[in-house]
């Protein structure tokens, strides 16, 4: 993709249990001078597998806190809490 010439935007559903901080360290690492990035809360309700359908959203402090990692790097990123 960074040879490529074309802009990109990224997204992450941050879903607790499986997008951490360690997860988005190594994504930062990917992405790093490659555009825009949005990280948006997990939404529980309707969902493919059941199992989730109950499970919390992750709290707006982590959200921040990944946001604050991505401007550490200089990297646009924008927030959707989705709750």
């Amino acid at each position: 993709m960074k040879e490529s010439g074309i802009p990109h935007h990224f997204r992450t559903t941050v879903v607790p249990g499986f997008v951490s901080i360690k997860v988005i360290k190594d994504i930062l690492k990917l992405v790093e001078g490659e555009g825009t990035y949005v990280l948006q809360g997990f939404r529980p309700g309707n969902t493919l597998d059941p199992a989730y359908s109950k499970m919390l959203p992750p709290e707006p402090a982590l959200l921040e806190e990944m946001q604050a990692m991505f401007s550490e790097k200089n990297i646009d990123c924008a927030l959707r809490y989705n709750n």
